[in-house]
């Protein structure tokens, strides 16, 4: 989902309850999609979105347990370091339960 501001787009995923007590320091980006339309990482890597609201369900699904607010800039930033002394993003490529490809960025 992408919600727009006057000057601002903030993209946003909610995910289901269970993902932020088995990784509470991590996000998840899918990187590939069985249907072969484009992924949320292929989107942010072309510069949609500046910012990223990322959540996590509470276990009745009635409001979140966990949620950030991502630079979309700095996580760029993060793929793709520039100079030799910015910190790089740490990705782990898993499968999930649909065999579909996601990063785990860390």
């Amino acid at each position: 989902m992408m919600l727009e501001a006057r000057d601002m787009r903030v993209a946003a995923r909610i995910r289901r309850p269970g993902y932020a007590q088995r990784n509470p320091h991590q996000f998840t980006i899918r990187s590939a999609v069985a249907s072969g339309r484009q992924t949320e990482l292929s989107k942010i890597v072309n510069g949609n979105g500046d910012w990223m609201f990322y959540g996590h369900s509470n276990a009745a699904q009635t409001g979140l347990d966990a949620w950030w607010l991502i630079d979309l800039r700095a996580f760029r930033a993060g793929l793709f370091p520039i100079r030799s002394s910015a910190q790089q993003i740490v990705m782990e490529d898993q499968a999930n339960a649909m065999g579909q490809g996601s990063s785990g960025l860390m």
